[in-house]
């Protein structure tokens, strides 16, 4: 079973997060609607093991290419395998309303960051 490991250890990599979403509004402005976290960090019952889970909502879904990599180039900052989704904001609702579970756990449990 994997180790749970403590939420204060990992503030400093959650604080980068922030950073990351600074980065990609700055690189994009408006193109970039919003920076989600969600997943195991989000609900604070990670492990070791635990990758980092975010979804960035976008108007203009050309981009995406782009915001990967802006956000895989801070792995070595947060020491932690970053999983990313980029998302059209219109599909982002579309998808809401036909009741996908992603979009409901993104819901539920997502923390907006920077």
């Amino acid at each position: 079973m994997p180790k749970q490991v403590g939420i204060d250890h990992e503030i400093p990599k959650i604080e980068k997060l922030n950073d990351l979403s600074k980065k990609l509004k700055e690189e994009f402005r408006d193109k970039i609607k919003e920076v989600i976290l969600f997943g195991s960090y989000a609900r604070g019952d990670f492990t070791d093991d635990s990758d980092i889970d975010i979804i960035v909502i976008v108007d203009d879904e050309k981009i995406e290419k782009e915001v990967r990599k802006i956000a895989y180039s801070f792995i070595p900052e947060v020491e932690k395998l970053i999983s990313v989704k980029v998302i059209g904001e219109k599909t982002f609702e579309s998808m809401k309303k036909m009741g996908f579970s992603l979009t409901h756990s993104i819901e539920k449990e997502g923390v907006s960051i920077g």
